[in-house]
């Protein structure tokens, strides 16, 4: 009996993610011109606290972007929150607002008051900004040189649209740029970068695919933009300051919450890279902070969190309560991922062999297999620790 209702259960749930798989598969896309007026101004926002051996490859790809008139005049504007670093990240800045007219940064203030930095700091930079968009990204983070055009093309297309999710990646050639490396190059990665590369990828192929069928699901301060009239009119981080992380997701759940159109950046090529984590440790950390954030979406989200709860048991309880339906699970997922790995263009369906996607040498519906043996224990221990808040972010803990 006991084993009969266990069977009843995964079938339901299995049912339920299956169908969301689906849905996202559905209404997965891309968009391959990007057209935009080049008249609406925007204000790229970054913080940053100790980040000098990041923050000039930022500023650089930055000043780089193609929003600009005939005559090279920059449409943006580039704020930076410098958020009392202990390091030279503040000579940096000081260095680069000299040189260019459209860069300032500022020092935060009230950061020891508050139980979330990043929000904080984020406020006062919005506050300052003059552009009708807010567009941000992390300050170890490098955009393409259309990132800007992307985002703002995306309002022009869809007028509608009040906040924009992009995609993201993890960098993978440790030179802190946006080429490829080799499949060769790639197989000497260690298993925690391949792992992160490939589970990021997982995490914003579903991004995607979940706001382009209308659910707004997840995304990354890494790559999102709003308007600045949406902000305010949400009421910007009030509410939600008692959360120390959660600036991106949980502001975006607001925005769903007064109905304001969430649409992803679909553009090719326009994306951001991230600098991958040193170890497990490092990365377990940085996902149980994120898991942290899912304990309320059942308040915020409740479909989100019916979600979460359906591949929380299909990734992490099924393997041991359900080995069967879990084999069918590793089936439907790399029929989603091949999906948006050819629609995403990151998967050459001409050279396989030569293709970093290939995450093991191992040919055929298998090459995903580490990454689904090593997910369930890992999704366990990350969920764990994120409803325990057990983590550390900068200097605060969860």
């Amino acid at each position: 009996m006991i084993f009969l209702t266990i069977f009843v259960i995964s079938v339901l749930v299995f049912s339920i993610y299956v169908y969301y798989i689906l849905k996202f598969k559905k209404n997965y896309y891309l968009d391959y011109c990007i057209k935009t007026s080049k008249t609406i101004n925007v204000s790229v926002i970054v913080c940053a606290r100790n980040e000098e051996e990041n923050i000039e490859d930022l500023i650089i790809s930055l000043v780089n972007q193609d929003y600009k008139t005939d005559l090279s005049r920059p449409l943006y504007e580039i704020i930076i929150a410098n958020d009392q670093s202990e390091d030279n990240t503040e000579v940096i800045l000081k260095k680069y607002s000299n040189i260019y007219n459209n860069i300032q940064y500022f020092n935060v203030e009230n950061r020891e008051n508050v139980f979330s930095p990043k929000k904080n700091a984020l406020s006062q930079a919005i506050y300052r900004a003059k552009g009708k968009i807010i567009l941000l990204t992390d300050a170890d983070c490098i955009p393409t040189n259309n990132w800007i055009s992307s985002h703002v093309a995306t309002y022009e297309k869809y007028p509608d649209t009040e906040f924009v999710v992009g995609f993201s990646k993890i960098c993978i050639n440790n030179k802190n740029k946006l080429d490829d490396i080799s499949f060769d190059e790639f197989k000497k990665l260690p298993l925690v970068t391949k792992f992160e590369f490939f589970d990021f990828l997982v995490l914003m192929f579903a991004a995607q695919g979940a706001i382009q069928s209308g659910k707004a699901f997840a995304c990354s301060g890494q790559n999102i933009s709003y308007l600045k009239t949406g902000f305010y009119e949400v009421n910007g981080f009030s509410d939600i300051n008692k959360y120390i992380s959660g600036d991106d997701l949980h502001l975006m759940q607001k925005f769903a919450k007064h109905k304001k159109k969430i649409r992803f950046n679909a553009f090719e090529d326009a994306y951001t890279v991230t600098q991958p984590v040193s170890d497990w440790k490092q990365l377990i950390n940085q996902r149980t902070r994120w898991a942290s954030n899912m304990k309320v979406m059942f308040k915020t989200n409740a479909e989100f969190f019916m979600y979460l709860v359906s591949s929380f048991y299909c990734i992490a309880l099924m393997p041991f309560l359900c080995p069967l339906l879990y084999v069918l699970k590793y089936f439907a997922d790399i029929s989603f991922i091949d999906y948006a790995l050819i629609h995403n263009q990151l998967y050459d369906t001409v050279n396989p062999k030569e293709n970093i996607i290939h995450l093991v040498p191992i040919f055929g519906k298998i090459r995903y297999l580490y990454w689904f043996l090593i997910s369930p224990i890992y999704i366990l221990t990350v969920t764990v620790l994120g409803l325990l808040s057990i983590f550390k972010w900068k200097d605060r803990r969860g």
